[in-house]
């Protein structure tokens, strides 16, 4: 069939997810992001990646089909100034031809996303919609590996069904779907649960659904590991298992949850329980193979104790080779791992190091060494998923090239200007001016909206000291009068910045939103002028709560700031709490809702109280704000705030309306 006539069949299909069976499936994803417009190009097979205009068309080539996405997205970021992220995206109207060939050139071998908390604080209950808009992005961007753990769940029922354990021990393992991040690094069992087989099977399909498209468009999927994780039950009676005599190291707990054990990889039992880990694994992927694999042991806090560390991390590694020959481990930089003795028995041809990058002020200021282990750099700029404008740009743009490079923030819908400035890097991309963003962003360069861009990246934007996150909003603060943050380990050193220049921006977006009120329509905007209306907001909560312990105006003021910020988040779907809810409720209609707002708020389930992880995943979003109106409304009205002490102000859910 004639190449032209058969785009155009992919660009008509495309929208309703069915495929021709002539359609690449970078051709599919070109009739997703472009629609009709994609009939202006044509895809083919060269030795290396490029992009030229040929005959009228736009020619993206590459030896494969991870290749052509990545050209492509370059063409689209470089020549037809799109932009695509996960704060709103901007395609344009016409695909101008390019001047010249142009070859697209990776800056390091490696391009990874995620780590395990992005995949429920940005990810948690995404059903297929999203996560092919997803998939899309990440090749575009040229990402060729991300971590999955959708499926986990059906993997470890089937695995611990082989071993005997009965149906209700297996369900009180699995925790609600807003957990398994957790739970797949040893630090909690059975959160939420226990969750319907409905949502384990919906669940696996997703998992499935998630590896063969991204293997479709070149990303290889980095599965879950066996490590010697299992339920603290299983220690506890090993010979009802067949695993009498079994050595096992108990991890003891992590935030007052209860972790899982670990079985000694060193012990003769667990050769037998990792291959049927890895067949069920494959099973449920629908794969016959892996080419990556992810999973800690002693990951924050779990103990060694006892452990013979290096011996047990090189049959960590033999069991992953003898499940997929070849396969790398891709082991994360965090806290003390990994350390000399894990260094020492991972083999550098099938390891590499993600080093979590979190200090917007320096970068590379970590001079760990990790011996002849490859390591890739990765950026960790958000924490929970948090609303702050935040980041270094300024680090980002001078990161030297290297190995690779990984996106591993926690919440992914937050920042797009960051998170623009580290994608480019993946393909060697220079930092753009403001005004070039800003074309791309909004489709305008109006000189207001760049000036306001100055204004940001001298201020919130411009990191000159390190810090967990965004400064945080003390609207979602545990309610007391020295709050200094919301989270346990969030900034306790106020502003870094001036707020005059960000409430200045804030006016510079105003005044073009008036003039423009076209603008509006535009969801990459409406989510800018949402979020910068926002940031001036909780900036002003930190102004006012410390009047507000005597100032009777103050406190009103302070409360009256939530209905406002309420208010103004409800202009962008990106900001409201409804669509969170709408999304957990499609995957886990009896558990998904109220486990958002457990994530969001208390962490953990409420009755337990004040704990470190309260409020840790907070977001400003329409609708939540409620639950903190109410929380710092009892607080003020209560004996122990006149008395200056903190109180216990947790409800057990979502206020009533």
């Amino acid at each position: 069939m004639d190449t032209t006539k058969a785009l155009g069949i992919c660009v008509a299909l495309a929208a309703t997810g069915a495929y021709a069976a002539h359609c690449s499936p970078v051709e599919g994803l070109a009739g997703r992001v472009l629609g009709e417009k994609a009939a202006a190009l044509r895809f083919e097979t060269a030795p290396s990646a490029s992009y030229r205009a040929e005959d009228g068309r736009i020619v993206i080539a590459a030896p494969d089909e991870g290749g052509k996405a990545l050209a492509l997205g370059a063409y689209l970021r470089d020549v037809a100034h799109a932009h695509w992220g996960w704060c709103g995206s901007r395609f344009p109207s016409e695909l101008p031809p390019p001047k010249e060939r142009t070859p697209v050139v990776r800056s390091g071998e490696i391009a990874m996303a995620y780590n395990y908390c992005t995949l429920c604080y940005t990810m948690a209950y995404r059903g297929e919609d999203w996560w092919r808009e997803e998939i899309d992005r990440l090749a575009l961007f040229g990402f060729n590996r991300a971590l999955v753990i959708a499926g986990l769940p059906k993997v470890w029922q089937l695995t611990l069904r082989e071993l005997g354990m009965d149906e209700e021990q297996i369900r009180a393992f699995i925790p609600d779907l807003a957990a398994t991040a957790w739970w797949a690094m040893g630090n909690l069992e059975g959160l939420g649960g226990p969750v319907p087989q409905e949502t384990i099977e919906r669940d696996a399909a997703l998992g499935r659904f998630i590896v063969r498209e991204m293997r479709a468009l070149g990303i290889e999927p980095v599965l879950q590991s066996f490590t010697g994780l299992v339920p603290s039950a299983l220690e506890r009676d090993p010979g009802r298992y067949g695993l009498g005599g079994s050595r096992f190291f108990a991890q003891g707990m992590w935030c007052g949850r209860q972790r899982p054990a670990v079985l000694d990889p060193c012990d003769g039992a667990f050769p037998r329980l990792a291959q049927t880990w890895y067949r069920n694994l494959f099973k449920v992927y629908g794969i016959d193979g892996a080419a990556a694999f992810a999973g800690d042991l002693f990951h924050e806090g779990g103990s060694s104790k006892g452990v013979d560390v290096t011996a047990a991390f090189r049959a960590v590694q033999a069991a992953q080779q003898n499940a997929a020959p070849g396969a790398v481990w891709m082991v994360q930089a965090w806290g003390k791992n990994p350390t000399p003795a894990m260094v020492e028995a991972l083999d550098p041809r099938f390891t590499i190091v993600e080093k979590l990058v979190y200090d917007m002020a320096h970068g590379d200021a970590d001079t760990r060494s990790w011996g002849r282990l490859p390591v890739i750099w990765c950026e960790l700029l958000n924490f929970g998923g948090n609303h702050g404008l935040y980041g270094g740009l300024d680090v980002v743009e001078k990161v030297p090239d290297g190995y690779g490079w990984g996106l591993l923030s926690e919440g992914l819908e937050t920042n797009p200007w960051f998170y623009e400035e580290f994608t480019r890097r993946i393909t060697g991309g220079k930092p753009e001016s403001s005004a070039d963003y800003a074309r791309r962003r909004w489709g305008t360069d109006d000189p207001r909206l760049v000036e306001a861009l100055a204004l940001l990246r001298r201020s919130v934007y411009s990191v000159p000291r390190r810090q967990q996150g965004a400064l945080e909003c003390l609207y979602c603060a545990f309610p007391a009068w020295d709050a200094k943050s919301a989270s346990s380990w969030g900034p306790k050193t106020g502003f870094y910045y001036d707020t005059a220049d960000v409430a200045k921006a804030r006016d510079l977006f105003e005044a073009v939103a008036k003039e423009r009120p076209d603008l509006l329509e535009t969801e990459t905007f409406l989510y800018d002028l949402t979020d910068v209306r926002r940031q001036v907001l909780s900036d002003r909560a930190r102004e006012l709560l410390p009047a507000a312990r005597t100032n009777a105006v103050a406190r009103a003021a302070f409360l009256a700031g939530m209905d406002e910020m309420d208010r103004a988040l409800a202009a962008s779907p990106y900001f409201r709490m409804d669509r969170f809810e709408r999304l957990a409720a499609g995957l886990d209609p009896e558990h998904g809702p109220a486990a958002l707002w457990r994530m969001f708020t208390t962490w953990v389930e409420p009755e337990h109280g004040h704990t470190y992880l309260d409020s840790y995943a907070h977001r400003q979003l329409a609708g939540l704000m409620r639950y903190h109106q109410g929380c710092w409304t009892h607080f003020f009205a209560s004996p122990a705030a006149a008395a200056g002490k903190a109180l216990d102000v947790h409800t057990a859910g979502p206020p009533s309306d």
